[in-house]
């Protein structure tokens, strides 16, 4: 017969827990500041960080914590992707132009560029989802822009043009 290992000695704490008949509520959270230095950037390199709140930590060590973190505004995978965002601002505001001033041969290139880097944000440590938010978008855009760009040379228009050639047009003065 198998001998089970002796039961753990019960310490002070956990005597008087049983004996109350009370349990512990377990604490939600944790501070930043009790954390040991290099532990939380280990744990935002290894995706394990989840960041909670709790009621004693204040918003200034959070944003310290942002700050510092591998992902933060003092690196490039902060601030690749905000100047990539560009991309998407001007395939947003090309779409009120004509479809003739598209470039297939550019749109072509955008989405192949976006698909790549996607795949890039997702692969890399840490992910950066700002980067892939922003890619997935900007392919959103440049498909769309291809889009019309090819039901244009087909002779079609594309569903909202009639509404864009009327924004197009200036209104001249009456004489």
């Amino acid at each position: 017969a198998r001998s089970h290992p002796p039961a753990a000695p019960h310490t002070a704490r956990s005597r008087s827990v049983a004996e109350s008949g009370r349990e512990e509520t377990p604490k939600r959270g944790r501070n930043l500041r009790n954390i040991p230095s290099g532990v939380l950037e280990q744990e935002i390199l290894r995706g394990s960080y989840q960041p909670h709140l709790d009621l004693d930590q204040s918003m200034a060590a959070a944003f310290q914590a942002w700050l510092r973190s591998p992902v933060g505004p003092t690196t490039t995978h902060f601030w690749g992707p905000v100047a990539n965002w560009g991309f998407v601002v001007a395939g947003l505001s090309d779409m009120t132009k004509s479809p003739d001033v598209i470039s297939e041969n550019m749109q072509v290139a955008m989405c192949i560029y976006s698909g790549l880097f996607m795949r890039f944000a997702w692969m890399v440590q840490p992910r950066n989802y700002l980067l892939l938010a922003c890619h997935i978008s900007n392919e959103t855009v440049q498909a769309t822009q291809l889009g019309r760009k090819i039901m244009d040379l087909r002779g079609e228009t594309w569903f909202d043009e009639k509404y864009f050639k009327h924004l197009r047009e200036t209104k001249k003065p009456a004489a």
